[in-house]
């Protein structure tokens, strides 16, 4: 019988312990933080201004597959970069189910030929406003753009507010220039025989080395080439800025200016074109071939100790350098808009644009993404903790009756 009894009692620890073990995993959940060290690597003998903005395109093969499957859930905006315990700004320029191109500013730049390291961490929610997202890829629009936190200059033409950035010029016919607000900035311009324009100009400036992006959209009406007789800046940087001339109607820099833009090319040779001109008078210019309506990101630097400008297309490594051109010795300014009269008509729709440090040469660091080890964190789930216990207690208790009850028996028999 004493068998027996110590049988019982020991069946009924072994469910009390493996009840107890129940409820500690089911009152308790997890969370994995993935993170990674992103090596960002400055190989030139020049140091990267400061702050910088450095651009990392992050594959889907560097990066946990269920971490990855769950970013893209959140657009990635669940992704937060962080530096020496500091939270930094990053902005989500684009993303596709195999990469996120993404702009982190670094506070205090990247050093010459050495090798900066920041975190990357992968959390359970949205890390607005340190993480952001191009304007276009949320709806509504530009809901979790944080641009102005993350560039030199950025602006996402969500409003005729926008409009505050610049000084307006508008031409000699307005009726011939229209503007408009609907996700971005839309200017028209109409076909006219006399001189016009309509003209943005930051209201701050910008030393150099700088370069500066605008993603836009070109509509040709009822055409299939471009216009002539006209030159639009998207975008344009320059130091001395002047209203169209009758005698040089399509140019708004003088020819001892320094600037650097995209324009149609208005001198009878329809492809869109990246020019400069410089202190000498003298303009350099590099056709695109490029005709027709089409949408395309597109940017324009100036170099460091040398003289030269840079021209991006679609891309963030120079597609072409001009080499003796532009000097600015001055500040610059962002320039958008047209000048001149075109021969057809025409709207480019502005996104966004935005002025960034120059990288050196002209080229983005390098960038390794290494995993760190995955951390869980433990997070009490209060509704299973409200519910358990109750049936806990009731176990102990039925154990205690029964134990007492043997005992009373055994000692009963014994006597």
């Amino acid at each position: 019988m004493m068998g027996n009894t110590l049988q019982l009692i020991a069946v009924f620890l072994v469910l009390i312990y493996l009840f107890g073990q129940i409820i500690s995993l089911s009152a308790t959940s997890t969370t994995a933080y993935d993170e990674y060290v992103i090596s960002i690597i400055n190989t030139r003998n020049v140091p990267t201004p400061a702050p910088f903005d450095q651009l990392l395109n992050i594959t889907v093969n560097e990066v946990n597959p269920s971490v990855w499957s769950t970013a893209l859930s959140y657009k990635f905006l669940n992704m937060l970069f962080m530096q020496n315990g500091q939270k930094l700004y990053a902005w989500i320029q684009n993303y596709t189910q195999n990469y996120v191109l993404v702009w982190v500013k670094i506070p205090t730049g990247i050093p010459a030929e050495s090798i900066t390291q920041i975190t990357l961490i992968f959390t359970s929610s949205v890390q607005y406003p340190y993480t952001g997202i191009a304007p276009e890829l949320t709806i509504p629009y530009g809901e979790y753009d944080n641009g102005h936190n993350v560039f030199l200059f950025y602006n996402n033409f969500k409003s005729p507010l926008s409009l505050a950035d610049f000084k307006v010029y508008n031409g000699t016919n307005p009726q011939l220039a229209t503007v408009s607000f609907n996700d971005g900035f839309n200017l028209t311009a109409y076909a006219t025989s006399t001189t016009n324009y309509y003209l943005l100009s930051s209201t701050v400036s910008f030393n150099e080395p700088i370069i500066a992006f605008a993603y836009i959209s070109v509509n040709l009406f009822d055409a299939t080439s471009n216009p002539i007789d006209v030159r639009t800046y998207y975008p344009m940087l320059t130091d001395n800025l002047t209203l169209p001339r009758s005698y040089y109607q399509n140019c708004i820099e003088t020819p001892w200016a320094d600037s650097v833009a995209v324009s149609i090319n208005g001198d009878g040779i329809p492809p869109w074109a990246f020019f400069s001109t410089n202190d000498s008078g003298i303009p350099y210019q590099y056709n695109t071939y490029i005709q027709g309506s089409f949408t395309a990101l597109w940017g324009v630097g100036y170099g460091y100790s040398t003289p030269v400008s840079y021209f991006y297309e679609n891309s963030f490594n120079p597609a072409y350098t001009i080499d003796y051109s532009p000097r600015a010795y001055q500040s610059m300014r962002l320039v958008l808009g047209f000048a001149g009269a075109p021969t057809g008509s025409f709207s480019i729709k502005t996104y966004y644009v935005f002025v960034a440090p120059l990288p050196p040469n002209g080229v983005m660091p390098v960038f390794t993404v290494q995993p760190m080890t995955t951390t869980i964190q433990p997070a009490i789930t209060t509704t299973v903790i409200n519910q358990l216990p109750e049936l806990f207690y009731f176990l102990v208790l039925a154990m205690l009756v029964v134990i007492a009850v043997l005992v009373f028996i055994i000692i009963k028999r014994r006597r």
